[in-house]
């Protein structure tokens, strides 16, 4: 498999904090981290202060700004300007392309966005044995079942080759 250019499309998107922190800004923060934990689209947060009773100053997101806009709007929520707000890119790419899809059983990946990634497998092998992704690091056997990143696809090059392809 060789990794390929990601394909151009949106990129990630934020929003600066344009209002001052406001004296209920703690529970307003913490309130906006728990929906976003309940909904499964907290990637990180950041606070004033060094202290834990600091109120949130910075959201990163596991949405698009578009998604967090629209369930904002639809749960009828304020979206507090004093926070800064990071949102990922919108994915541009299937994550399994059409030529691909019947070449594999299953594409081993997250549905939930990432933001920073740290990949695991920094060298390596990874092999489809029987429609299923192995990896296996430096000089051990590939023998343990592969997980990617929501951003990362398979497709097939000119060539006839899985490649990766990097979404958003």
């Amino acid at each position: 498999m060789l990794e390929q250019p990601a394909l151009e499309g949106e990129s990630s998107r934020q929003r600066k904090a344009s209002s001052p922190i406001p004296p209920d800004a703690k529970s307003i923060g913490d309130a906006w981290i728990a929906r976003l934990e309940k909904r499964g689209a907290l990637i990180g947060y950041g606070l004033a202060g060094k202290e834990a009773d600091q109120p949130v100053e910075m959201v990163d997101t596991g949405l698009t700004e578009k998604e967090f806009v629209t369930w904002a709007n639809e749960n009828g929520w304020h979206v507090p300007e004093h926070i800064h707000w990071n949102f990922v890119p919108g994915l541009n790419l299937p994550r399994v392309s059409d030529t691909a899809k019947n070449a594999i059983r299953v594409w081993p990946a997250s549905t939930a966005r990432t933001g920073l990634q740290h990949l695991a497998l920094y060298y390596g092998r990874i092999e489809l044995r029987d429609g299923c992704f192995f990896v296996g690091q430096f000089d051990q056997p590939a023998n343990k079942l592969a997980w990617f990143h929501a951003e990362l696809g398979l497709d097939i090059d000119a060539s006839g080759y899985f490649i990766l392809r990097k979404s958003g």
